[in-house]
């Protein structure tokens, strides 16, 4: 699951944008297919504690079961196509 992904997806400032090049054609290949360019920090992802702490543990020593938990839905679509920047506030959660 991400944000859309793209050349105009938000991005830490410095970092470059995707870069999506033709990799084959049907110039030459009976398909056609890209090679994509992004950095690590891109769309929506995981910062381990290892993106902040040089004693932190990397992705591989994080087990799948850590990061499955028991959850609920929030429907905020129709606040999110109304405003991109949309975030939900705690009292809104909590009147949930």
């Amino acid at each position: 699951m991400s944000h859309e992904f793209g050349e105009n997806t938000p991005r830490w400032p410095g970092f470059e944008p995707l870069k999506k090049e033709i990799k084959l054609d049907f110039d030459h290949y009976p398909v056609k297919a890209y090679t994509y360019s992004f950095p690590g920090q891109y769309g929506t992802h995981v910062d381990v504690p290892a993106h902040a702490d040089k004693t932190g543990r990397t992705l591989e020593k994080i087990q799948l079961k850590e990061c499955v938990m028991p959850l609920c839905v929030i429907d905020c679509s129709q606040k999110v196509a109304e405003n991109n920047d949309y975030s939900l506030k705690l009292n809104f959660i909590s009147d949930f």
